[in-house]
């Protein structure tokens, strides 16, 4: 006479539990790539707020020397980003909180100690912006200025 086994199997346990685990590796994954790129993007829009401002600011430096470009930026903070100095048509700024604050951007979650770094091509009329802190891509490279972060 056959019985009716109403149990879980060994084998069928097993196979729940390889799923599962693909599945929350799959989820896992995701949830990260998603958090990468969210913080990449308030990032780049920070940069980009602070470029528009900065380009502005150029711009009446270049009309009538009107110099509100920032406070002087070190070497070490100016080579921390990958930057090298060597050609005068370069300025380069820092922007902190106050800064920022006196420009109007207001940066969530942006503290005393962070601040960006401003890079005034005098002979392009361009600017970059440079963010010391950098972001860590997915390879573990560290980015640091918004061209790099476009790339």
């Amino acid at each position: 006479m056959l019985k009716n086994e109403k149990g879980v199997t060994l084998t069928l346990l097993i196979a729940t539990i390889i799923a599962m685990s693909i599945i929350l590796g799959i989820t896992m994954s995701s949830a990260d790539d998603l958090l990468r790129n969210s913080q990449k993007n308030k990032i780049r829009t920070s940069m980009y707020m602070v470029q528009s401002k900065a380009e502005i600011l150029l711009e009446n430096y270049l009309f009538d020397e009107t110099d509100n470009l920032g406070k002087e930026a070190s070497l070490s903070l100016i080579n921390k980003v990958g930057w090298e100095i060597g050609d005068t048509k370069y300025i380069y700024r820092v922007w902190d909180k106050d800064i920022l604050n006196g420009h109007g951007i207001k940066i969530k979650d942006f503290s005393d100690e962070d601040s960006f770094i401003v890079r005034y091509d005098l002979e392009n009329d361009e600017v970059d912006i440079a963010f010391p802190k950098g972001y860590v891509d997915k390879q573990g490279n560290i980015q640091y200025t918004l061209s790099s972060l476009e790339e």
